[in-house]
């Protein structure tokens, strides 16, 4: 039955996009607007407002003005005091999982002027980081998950640490829990954020290189196994609920609306045959793909905004694509 109902689906999507271009002529696929190059490695991209925030390994924090998606430009780079990895913006300030050197908080009032004004050493790699409330949470290689009271962003302090039993890659915070990607996905309660507590986990087969959660449910980037669904309406119990096997190693994924934009590398690093797949998730149980953008570089992060995803390539900087259309 979920087979049938997504060819339904996949049919309709590509009926409607033969009507729409035979009839008005009207393109019914994403597609590329802007871009900026970027030297070495990226990681991370963070949209707020007219600024896209980039981790850009041992260069820091690339700023860029993105409030002309078609132009895109660098306006600000900020030194990190080890490889950044893991960006969150939020308010007047942008948090930084920069490795060895722990969580760093740079001030971005002025976004042209950024400025580190607080950091706390987390004594392991720190790979990604979450904000919500008075407190950042950051997933470390060392099988962590560190708390850390930012309610004074000048003088961040380690509020708690949780262990994971895996690698901890990635983290997304919804109400009382904190979902961590990595060997698996794995479930934070953290309703007091000074006593975190795993209280679930599901194995996902499969490295977890990004999670996303909306509604009831996790969207995670495993890999070589594609997008997979968590059903997490009881998180102490999350339970695969779909999945959808993309071309080669799925790396990043951000949700909107119906929609699950993935971001997709290829096996081999310097081939530049990554892309930027868009899956219909109306249907959490049986996501559908109904668009790919070939990037011409291999994609490490998306970021959605607005009409326009921020797609982040490892080697090729930030790519800037119309999604409208969906």
């Amino acid at each position: 039955m979920k087979c049938m109902k997504s060819k339904t689906k996949l049919f309709l999507v590509i009926f409607t996009c033969l009507f729409l271009v035979h009839t008005f002529g009207v393109n019914c696929s994403a597609q590329k607007v802007g871009s900026v190059d970027i030297s070495g490695w990226t990681y991370n991209v963070y949209v707020q407002g007219n600024y896209a925030y980039v981790t850009n390994d041992y260069y820091g924090i690339q700023v860029i003005d993105i409030s002309n998606p078609q132009s895109p430009r660098i306006v600000a780079t900020v030194a990190t005091d080890d490889s950044a990895h893991g960006v969150y913006a939020t308010g007047n300030y942008a948090y930084v999982a920069a490795k060895y050197a722990g969580l760093q908080v740079i001030k971005i009032s002025d976004p042209t002027s950024p400025t580190i004004v607080g950091a706390v050493v987390t004594n392991d790699s720190a790979d990604d980081v979450y904000v919500s409330g008075n407190y950042a949470y950051v997933a470390t290689s060392a099988w962590r998950v560190h708390v850390i009271d930012i309610s004074n962003p000048y003088s961040p302090t380690l509020a708690a640490t949780v262990y994971t039993d895996g690698e901890a890659a990635g983290v997304y915070v919804s109400g009382n829990y904190a979902y961590v990607g990595g060997s698996g996905l794995h479930v934070i309660d953290i309703s007091d954020p000074t006593v975190p507590t795993k209280v679930g986990t599901v194995d996902t087969d499969g490295w977890v290189y990004d999670v996303y959660i909306t509604g009831n449910y996790a969207y995670v980037a495993v890999g070589d196994k594609g997008l997979q669904v968590i059903d997490i309406s009881d998180p102490t119990v999350p339970t695969k609920e779909g999945a959808l096997f993309t071309p080669d190693t799925t790396i990043g994924v951000y949700v909107a609306g119906n929609y699950a934009y993935v971001g997709d590398q290829d096996q081999d690093y310097y081939s530049n045959k990554g892309g930027l797949h868009v899956i219909d998730i109306s249907d959490p149980t049986a996501p559908t793909k109904v668009d790919t953008v070939y990037t011409g570089g291999d994609v490490d992060d998306v970021y959605v905004s607005g009409n326009y995803a921020y797609v982040l390539q490892l080697f090729n900087g930030l790519l800037v694509i119309d999604i409208s259309i969906h």
